[in-house]
């Protein structure tokens, strides 16, 4: 039998994990990305899907994933969770929800188009 588990850092109404339970698992630790790092992983998957928009299009896809890195961070730091709180657990997934969300736009042919839907998926996947 095999049992996989998941846990994140005390607080925010989490409990530590006791080294008595612990000590059953082997433990694997993965590091945040750095903002270098997540800019990097999206920005090739924006850039990837925008490439046969218009030229507008295109160019955007670094301050649209600048931005969406700078709002996921800022909600990381500034909203954490509190017990009366606790739907404030913000991770990559909102983030890349947020992204995901902009390659399933097809009808995008200028800036205003393209803004409007980063509007929305952010407002979608964030709040």
């Amino acid at each position: 039998m095999t049992i996989a588990a998941a846990c994140a850092p005390p607080g925010g109404g989490r409990n530590p994990v006791t080294p008595r339970f612990i000590r059953h698992f082997s433990m694997l630790c993965l590091p945040t990305p750095s903002e270098h790092s997540l800019k990097q992983i999206f920005n090739a998957i924006l850039s990837g899907f925008l490439s046969d928009f218009p030229q507008a299009v295109r160019s955007s896809a670094g301050s649209i994933v600048d931005a969406a890195v700078e709002i996921y961070h800022r909600m990381s730091v500034d909203l954490l969770p509190t017990p009366a709180k606790s739907h404030y657990v913000f991770n990559l997934r909102d983030l890349s929800k947020c992204v995901q969300g902009e390659t399933h736009t097809h009808y995008v042919f200028n800036l205003r188009d393209l803004s409007k839907c980063v509007q929305g998926e952010t407002h979608t996947h964030t709040m």
